[in-house]
């Protein structure tokens, strides 16, 4: 039984792997591979390494040596090409990070030489942002009061009625915890309009 998860572990493993090269090829030199040599690469490649008794699969399910070197490698493969994977979705370009630096001047030259005139619409900004900030909490603190009595497992698993109240106030809470807050401020300046109040909501 420890064989075959071993094998399914390692043949998930190889199938990232060969899927992730398939996809650099593609990126990188214009060639993919079908569909039917990534899936049968993975096999090979699974049962050749599960000949292996310290190989990663094995570690996962906890039989192999901490010490052993082998799993090590493969997991230094994994991340190793899940990194080159990152590197070329994102198009990082240090080139460009270390040379085109010229195109922020005029943002720097801002925050090191502010204009004066503009102090007393950002002291009022601050202002109107402290007192958000404040009213935001107090109107947040009933709800969550009387909220965090359903959202307590110790509290609400007596009955199945309680169960199901804690998943519904727990997925409701995640779904909207989820959601950043530029969104909820897009659509409450949408609802209320564009205003402190609708930061507040937010």
């Amino acid at each position: 039984m420890d064989k075959i998860k071993n094998i399914g572990i390692e043949y998930l493993i190889w199938l990232y792997v060969t899927a992730c090269a398939s996809w650099l090829s593609l990126r990188l030199f214009d060639y993919g591979w079908q569909g039917w040599i990534v899936l049968v690469l993975a096999v090979v490649f699974a049962a050749l390494v599960s000949l292996n008794k310290n190989n990663l699969g094995y570690r996962i399910l906890g039989q192999a040596s901490i010490k052993a070197r082998f799993w090590k490698y493969e997991l230094a493969g994994v991340l190793l090409i899940t990194l080159v994977m990152a590197w070329v979705i994102v198009e990082v370009r240090p080139v460009e990070f270390l040379t085109q630096a010229g195109n922020t001047q005029n943002i720097l030259k801002g925050i090191f030489n502010p204009n004066p005139q503009e102090l007393v619409p950002m002291l009022e900004a601050l202002v109107e942002t402290i007192f958000l900030a404040l009213l935001a909490t107090l109107f947040a603190i009933p709800f969550a009061f009387v909220l965090s009595f359903f959202a307590a497992k110790n509290l609400m698993f007596g009955s199945i009625w309680g169960r199901i109240v804690y998943v519904v106030i727990r997925l409701i809470s995640t779904v909207f915890r989820s959601i950043e807050a530029i969104v909820w401020a897009i659509i409450f300046c949408v609802w209320v309009g564009i205003g402190p109040f609708a930061g507040m909501l937010a």
